[in-house]
């Protein structure tokens, strides 16, 4: 090539260098600059060859298969790995979903609205036991199984407190509370946790020390409101050599009265001693099978479990009943269905399911028995459903030494047991998940007088949106209705540590700790008199901005308006500001994104009449950044939401909102025909609405003229909210 040639493609590369970056691209270009060598060999797009095993493995729930996918799948296998991602998803907008097992109902921790990154965690399992202590330290992408497995080979009378699926995974079980079969004897497993290690917003590790509020909400209420929780400390607690567990069976109907029996004393038996029922019967006891009948002989002799039922070689599936005396981490592989003398290697096991379970699951707590009359609905409602289940899991002994506040989990002393309602089915297709779901509510439906009021209670790790979830303002008060079903009043002070830890709301989803934005104290009337006079001032200064929500409220335009205290303002902004030079310049008091044109009238006649400035964003590309700042109070009126495209082949033109990018323009084409093109620019993440009404200089001009030279018509607000 000749000069000339070399350094038209010189300036072209800078040209797009400059312009062309998507969030995609930016969030790689970002992470390329840390020197950490793993960074980005341990990222993921849905191009690489093991996105999509990653992906599967981690939803546990098949139900959210088709559901959006993760932009990026971050695997570090070192924790320095993980501050350059919440870094550089923060930079760029992008939100970060941290998964630990998958096994939340909701998929909250691989699906989202939003354009996310997926921190996977269990490549970071490594575990460290001190005997002499007592204690375990445990990064949190290990599994339950894993962690049973490394006590189990170090010492046969030392165990956890935690739940009996051994693939959940340890962040997110013990942040959520962790109930088990061992909680009337030693608590739950956020009980017995002793320290943390945590990664905030700004990528610091802090512990227990460093910030005993944050210490205080990650057990049991829920860690990834919160930061990147890296590891945990945790209690070892003693059990004998051997344990005794065993399953009792009966038919539903006939036996009601045994099931009222139960519920009225099992929260009243020797902590040692955990009965739970699946409306049939499971349990286990802290000590060896001789102890255990005599118990079952005192308290439920109709249970009829003789000292022989323990020591039987052949035992049906469908038996009567059965018993096994073993070391406390064969009962863990009782209790997940398998037989106890399975290899303990099982544990260990890492595959994705051939077989797909659907299913829904959601939770109560009882304070007083059910009588006959809910006992019969139960057993009617079971009777319309293939593969229903209900739970029922005594609490007492340890958990009602326990206060309410000593950590987020509330539901202590006065409930007699939990409830976890589950139904799963094989078929996904919309008409059978509906069917199975909306069984499930009406179960749940026909529960309300016969369980915990004010609030309805609910457990954490047995998460459901039909409790309520955060809308796009996440705001305190709209959280308040669901929190405080899995929370109580501990929900307001979580919502305070959130405040101070994580204040731009990074770490969110549906069911996310929302900011408390109004922290009341007792004050004395100089405090008052200054308040009132300084909530006069502001009520003055902030009018015009009020005035703008009121007058766009009037005119039924509540949803997409975001404010700086917005959790989703500063990423919108920052996209916009496609030149980084302005990105400290004056900021829009709101930011307007709407999804209808006729949102748009009111924005235009309420700035008019506010007299607020209009600056009208379709890409963010301009060199000055006139369409995200001003020196003057201004709305960003952001119409990248505005992006449809309806093409005419046969007319051959082209209908394109202006919010879409020279790129969905340019796309949507191609879908459509080989033969046809349109003239415009070279940089894809230009929008329309800007290029074009500037223009448009392009590859195609010396043959086409222009983008402005092929507009056959358009269609523009004016400054009446009038379309012509």
């Amino acid at each position: 090539m000749g000069s000339l040639q070399i350094f038209s493609i010189l300036f072209f590369s800078l040209f797009l260098a400059k312009c062309c970056y998507s969030k995609e691209e930016y969030f790689v270009q970002c992470l390329s600059k840390y020197s950490e060598p793993n960074i980005t060999r341990n990222i993921y797009t849905p191009s690489s060859p093991i996105y999509s095993s990653i992906l599967e493995y981690a939803q546990k729930n098949p139900r959210w298969l088709n559901s959006s996918h993760p932009n990026f799948i971050a695997s570090p296998k070192e924790e320095s790995e993980i501050r350059p991602v919440i870094l550089c998803s923060k930079k760029t907008g992008l939100q970060i979903k941290i998964k630990s097992g998958g096994h939340d109902y909701e998929g909250i921790s691989y699906r989202s609205e939003s354009p996310f990154v997926m921190l996977d965690l269990s490549n970071l399992n490594k575990i460290k036991i001190d005997l002499k202590e007592e204690t375990i330290w445990v990064q949190t992408g290990a599994t339950l199984g894993q962690l049973y497995y490394a006590i189990a080979k170090k010492s046969k009378v030392h165990a956890f407190p935690a739940g009996v699926c051994f693939s959940v995974g340890t962040g997110g079980i013990i942040s959520g509370g962790g109930l088990g079969a061992l909680m009337r004897k030693f608590g739950l497993a956020a009980d017995n946790v002793l320290d943390a290690r945590v990664m905030d917003v700004n990528g610091k590790i802090l512990d227990r020390k460093m910030n005993e509020d944050l210490f205080w909400a990650i057990r049991g209420g829920g860690g990834a409101s919160f930061g990147v929780i890296l590891a945990w400390k945790l209690n070892l607690v003693r059990v004998p050599e051997k344990v005794t567990v065993f399953t009792i069976r009966r038919e539903l109907e006939g036996n009601l009265t045994l099931l009222r029996k139960w519920e009225n004393i099992a929260h009243q038996l020797p902590e040692d001693l955990f009965v739970r029922a699946f409306v049939q019967k499971g349990g286990q006891y802290i000590g060896p099978v001789d102890e255990l009948i005599s118990l079952l002989n005192q308290y439920f002799p109709e249970f009829n479990l003789e000292r022989k039922d323990c020591f039987k070689e052949n035992i049906t599936a469908d038996a009567e009943k059965e018993c096994f005396e073993v070391p406390w981490i064969r009962s863990v592989l009782y209790f997940s269905w398998r037989n106890p003398n399975d290899s303990l290697e099982v544990l260990l096991e890492k595959s994705i399911p051939t077989h797909k379970n659907y299913n829904k699951g959601t939770s109560d707590f009882v304070k007083t028995p059910i009588p006959e009359s809910g006992w019969e609905m139960i057993e009617k409602l079971f009777r319309e459903e293939e593969r229903p289940q209900m739970v029922f899991e005594p609490f007492g002994g340890k958990m009602y030494e326990i206060s309410e506040s000593e950590i987020p989990f509330p539901h202590r002393k006065g409930n007699l047991y939990t409830i976890q309602y589950f139904v799963s089915w094989d078929d996904n297709s919309e008409s059978i998940s509906s069917q199975k779901i909306g069984w499930i509510r009406k179960l749940y439906k026909e529960m309300e007088p016969y369980v915990a009021k004010s609030p309805r209670s609910a457990y954490l790790n047995y998460r459901d949106f039909g409790l309520g979830t955060n809308e796009e303002d996440y705001s305190y008060s709209k959280a308040k209705i669901w929190g405080e079903k899995y929370f109580k009043g501990n929900f307001e002070r979580l919502a305070k540590v959130k405040s101070k830890v994580d204040p731009k709301n990074f770490f969110r989803s549906e069911q996310s700790i929302a900011i408390f934005l109004f922290q009341r104290k007792e004050m004395g009337s100089i405090q008052i008199l200054f308040v009132l006079l300084f909530s006069l001032f502001l009520a003055k200064c902030y009018s015009k901005q009020e005035d703008f929500l009121l007058c766009l409220s009037k005119n039924n335009i509540t949803q997409n308006v975001y404010t700086p205290n917005s959790p989703t303002y500063s990423s919108i902004l920052e996209y916009a500001q496609k030149n980084p030079r302005w990105l400290n310049s004056s900021h829009p008091n709101f930011i307007t994104s709407p999804k209808e044109e006729s949102e748009i009238r009111p924005v235009i006649l309420c700035s008019k009449k506010i007299g607020l400035q209009i600056k009208i964003k379709s890409g963010g590309h301009d060199y000055e950044g006139i369409s995200y700042r001003s020196k003057s109070p201004f709305v960003m009126l952001d119409l990248s939401n505005l992006y449809k495209i309806n093409i005419d082949l046969n007319e051959e033109t082209v209908w394109v909102q202006t919010g879409a990018t020279i790129g969905q323009l340019y796309y949507a084409i191609a879908k459509k025909s080989k033969v046809h093109a349109f003239p415009s620019g070279v940089c894809f993440s230009i929008g329309t609405g800007g290029i074009i009404s500037g223009g448009g200089i392009g590859a195609l001009m010396r043959k086409f003229g222009l983008a402005a030279d092929n507009v056959v018509d358009a269609r523009v607000m004016d400054v009446n909210g009038k379309i012509s």
